[in-house]
């Protein structure tokens, strides 16, 4: 183990190598309480204090709490101890205080997702209101480690498995990370050793997390049985891979300019028939960016859509492809044009998907489908969605992903649909389902059925069946939400 001294020299390093302070910066550190963010305080207000000669810089401190109000007194207490460690190093203070659990419910996401919102907008909050210039957060090399991993388990690509970077564009600012540079014990031992004291979450200790999870499990044992430094080469690797991201970014973007053609309408652009002479590699790349662009969104596009586009090259002209975000490809002579549906066709009916048309859901995705939207996602089992604890909601569902036994897709109804009407594996045809319902003859073609084969998982705004209820034995949840358009 490094000395304490030796600890903050490499943070000086990472700072200056990575370019993270500007002069008359006004630097915003997010603290919980925990060990990781006191540290960061600590350590830069140390540096503040050195800014301005040949070190650093001239810079000076503010300090953000956002208290979630998730564990009742130790929310409080955390809360209090930050209050009191920066009113005695004199660093000013904003502290938010949020509802997340009720904003949870009330946008149907996760705690996790809730409190990542909640986070961004008490950033916004300090650099638009208390005239902060950067926003410093403490994840450190275990943090990094842990992401490469997720992402890498969960499906990525080359800029996923870069996972946290060390400055990242937010808003009209920036969020740096001066202590990715620094693995767990390494920043509990300079606490320690300078007589510094620090709250510990009882949550972190518990695997309802699956970064917990792997946290507890696969990296103890990848440290144990494979290499002691294994936290240290993966959060290396992922550093490697930022920069050969950003070295791949710059060398799609001067490709794009010739391969990618934009009109007036900002909502379509044509992709040139020479894009398939580049590298498979760079062909992806490109189609997210151009993709992205359309779309104004990068989520949930990948692998799957990328292929989509390359197929519809070697396609008939006139072939068409529909993608997430109300996109849709049509092949022409000179390449693929790529259009928002609301602009893809003269008519009303080509803006729509036709009911006769199955659209596979698998992965992360969206779709529209006759007068419907749908988005659809792929989540770890938690003991936030579990049997006991799903809301009832009449166009948000929560289904077991693990039992899809056949292409899951949505369309309409069938002859020979049924649905699983109790745990004992009852059948009802859907006809009889229908009729039960009360459902008007010439309407029940236009609802859309969600379906694994015959199998009806949910009728759209009825039931679901009973093989899509998820279980304690449930590993993987397909959250899947409708809208009528």
């Amino acid at each position: 183990m490094q000395s304490t001294r030796e600890l903050e020299k490499r943070v000086r390093r990472y700072l200056n190598d990575n370019q993270m302070l500007q002069e008359g910066d006004v630097i915003c550190i997010g603290i919980s309480g925990g060990a990781d963010s006191v540290c960061l305080l600590h350590m830069l207000e140390r540096f503040s204090r050195q800014s301005g000669d040949d070190v650093f810089p001239s810079f000076t401190l503010m300090a953000l709490h956002v208290n979630h109000q998730l564990r009742g007194e130790e929310s409080d207490a955390d809360e209090r101890f930050v209050r009191e460690l920066c009113h005695l190093w004199k660093i000013p203070l904003v502290v938010l205080r949020f509802p997340v659990a009720d904003l949870a419910e009330q946008h149907g996401v996760g705690l996790e997702e809730a409190g990542r919102m909640v986070r961004q907008e008490a950033f916004r909050d300090c650099l638009i209101n208390h005239g902060a210039t950067k926003i410093a957060l403490a994840h450190q090399a275990n943090d990094q480690a842990e992401t490469f991993l997720f992402h890498a388990a969960r499906g990525t690509s080359i800029g996923g498995l870069a996972a946290i970077r060390p400055v990242q564009q937010f808003e009209a600012a920036s969020v740096i990370r001066p202590l990715l540079c620094l693995e767990r014990t390494e920043i509990e031992t300079w606490l320690t050793e300078n007589g510094y004291s620090w709250r510990n979450d009882a949550t972190n200790a518990e695997d309802t997390y699956i970064r917990n999870g792997i946290r507890h499990h696969v990296i103890t044992y990848i440290e144990e049985h494979v290499n002691a430094q294994a936290v240290r080469h993966m959060a290396d690797i992922a550093g490697d891979l930022a920069e050969a991201d950003a070295f791949l970014k710059k060398e799609t973007e001067k490709r794009a300019e010739r391969l990618l053609e934009s009109g007036e309408d900002p909502k379509s652009l044509r992709i040139r028939e020479e894009l398939i002479r580049e590298e498979p590699f760079i062909q992806g790349r490109i189609l997210l960016d151009a993709m992205e662009k359309i779309s104004g969104r990068r989520k949930d596009l990948g692998r799957m859509q990328v292929q989509q586009l390359q197929r519809l090259f070697f396609l008939p002209v006139g072939s068409k492809t529909d993608l997430p975000y109300t996109m849709q490809a049509v092949r022409e002579y000179a390449g693929v044009r790529l259009d928002r549906k609301d602009t893809a066709g003269s008519d009303e009916a080509s803006k729509r998907v036709c009911a006769a048309t199955e659209i596979s859901v698998s992965g992360n995705g969206s779709c529209i489908w006759e007068s419907w939207e749908f988005t659809w996602r792929v989540l770890p089992a938690t003991e936030e969605i579990r049997p006991d604890t799903i809301p009832e909601k009449q166009y948000t569902k929560w289904l077991d992903y693990d039992k899809i036994r056949q292409n899951l897709v949505l369309r309409s109804r069938r002859k020979g649909d049924y649905l699983i009407v109790n745990t004992d594996g009852g059948k009802q045809k859907l006809k009889e389902y229908l009729i039960n319902q009360k459902i008007p003859r010439d309407m029940r073609d236009q609802i859309p059925m969600l379906a694994s084969g015959s199998e009806i998982w949910w009728v759209i705004g009825g039931r679901i069946s009973e093989t899509a209820k998820i279980t304690p034995r449930t590993r993987w949840i397909l959250e899947i939400k409708a809208f009528r358009i």
